[in-house]
C-alpha cells in the first residue's frame, strides 16, 4: 500500500503543472471532486463484490494520508505547525473519515442501504445550516434553492419501492444511526474551516484527517458488523487500488475548494456526484436501474439545483 501510494506520488510530482488547476473557481473545484469521486464509488461499489468495506475504508484513507503528507512536503511552506489547526485536522478526522464512517455502515447493516441513503441525501441542508450557525456564511436565495433541489433529487434518486424487513427496534435504531453519519458529515467542513483559520494547508490537513480516520476505523474494527471485515479478495485489493486513486484527486479538489470557498456553496455542488454516479453506472457497468419517471425526475432536479448554486453562488 505504502510503495503504491508513493509511485502515484511521484508520478504526480514530476509534472508540477498539474497543481495550476487548483488556482480555479472553488465551485468548479467542488464540481471536479464530484466526478472523481463518483469514479471512486463506481470502484469503490465494485471491488465490495470482492472485499470488505472495512478493507476499502482503510485502504483508501491510508492512501490519501501517504500522498497528502508527501504533496505538503513538496508544496506547502509550514515554518511551525499551529496546534490549534492540528486539533481540528484531527477532529476533522475522526468525526468524518472514523466515526461517521462506522456509524454509516451500522446504520445500512440494520435498516439496509434503501432506508439509510434517503436519509443521508439531506446532507447538503445541513451543511448550509451549520455553515451559516458557525462560520456565518450567508447564502443567497437562489443558493438555498439550489441546495434544497439537490437534497430533494438525491432523495428522489435513493427511494426504493421494495424495502427489506427489519424489525421495530432496528428500524428506530438504524433511522437514528443515519441520522447522525448524516449530521457528522455536514459539520466535518466546519472543523476544517476552523483549522484552516488557523493554517491553510489543504494538503497537511488531508495527511492528518485521512490518517487519523484510517487509525480510527481500524480500532472500531472489534464492533463493526461481521460483513463489514470479510475476507478480502486479491481482485477486491486491486479495485480498491483504483479507487484509491481517483479519490486522491476527489480529495485535493474538494479540500481545496473547502480552503478557498464557502461550506455553503461547496458541499451541495460536491453532492452532484449522485448524479454522475448514476451516468457513469450505465456506461461502464450497464447495472444501472431501470430507466423510470423517478430516476429521470430525479436527475433533473439534481441538475437544476446544482446550477442554480454554480450560477448564483456569488
Amino acid at each position: 500500500m505504502l510503495q503504491f501510494s508513493l509511485s502515484v506520488t511521484h508520478v504526480l510530482l514530476k509534472n508540477r503543472r498539474v497543481f495550476l488547476i487548483l488556482s480555479i473557481d472553488p465551485a468548479f473545484m467542488a464540481l471536479s471532486a464530484s466526478v472523481f469521486y463518483s469514479i471512486t464509488l463506481i470502484f469503490f461499489r465494485r471491488g465490495l463484490e470482492y472485499g470488505s468495506p472495512f478493507v476499502a475504508i482503510l485502504f483508501i484513507n491510508t492512501f490519501v494520508c501517504v500522498t497528502g503528507f508527501v504533496f505538503s512536503l513538496q508544496t506547502e511552506t509550514i515554518p511551525e505547525i499551529s496546534m490549534h489547526a492540528l486539533f481540528w485536522f484531527v477532529v476533522t478526522g475522526i468525526v468524518g473519515f472514523g466515526i461517521g464512517h462506522l456509524i454509516a455502515l451500522i446504520g445500512i447493516q440494520k435498516i439496509g442501504v434503501n432506508r439509510s441513503a434517503p436519509i443521508t441525501s439531506v446532507t447538503p441542508i445541513w451543511s448550509v445550516l451549520f455553515a451559516v450557525f458557525f462560520l456565518n456564511e450567508k447564502p443567497n436565495f437562489y443558493v438555498c434553492l439550489g441546495t434544497f433541489l439537490i437534497a430533494a433529487g438525491v432523495w428522489t434518486l435513493s427511494v426504493k419501492k421494495k424495502q427489506e424487513e427489519v424489525s421495530n427496534e432496528d428500524l428506530k435504531s438504524g433511522l437514528i444511526y443515519s441520522l447522525t453519519a448524516s449530521i457528522l458529515f455536514s459539520i466535518m467542513p466546519v472543523f476544517l474551516k476552523y483549522a484552516y483559520s488557523y493554517q491553510p494547508t489543504p494538503f497537511f490537513g488531508m495527511s492528518v484527517a485521512f490518517g487519523t480516520g484510517a487509525i480510527a476505523v481500524y480500532l472500531t474494527r472489534p464492533i463493526l458488523p461481521k460483513d463489514s471485515i470479510r475476507k478480502t479478495e486479491k481482485l477486491g485489493f486491486q479495485l480498491f487500488a483504483i479507487a484509491a486513486f481517483f479519490n486522491i484527486f476527489a480529495s485535493i479538489f474538494m479540500w481545496h475548494s473547502m480552503h478557498k470557498g464557502d461550506i455553503s456553496v461547496i458541499i451541495p455542488v460536491s453532492r452532484l456526484n449522485t448524479l454522475w454516479v448514476l451516468i457513469l453506472s450505465f456506461f461502464f457497468l450497464k447495472k444501472v436501474e431501470t430507466l423510470t419517471l423517478r430516476v429521470v425526475l430525479g436527475a433533473l432536479i439534481v441538475l437544476v439545483g446544482g446550477m442554480l448554486v454554480i450560477i448564483f453562488r456569488f
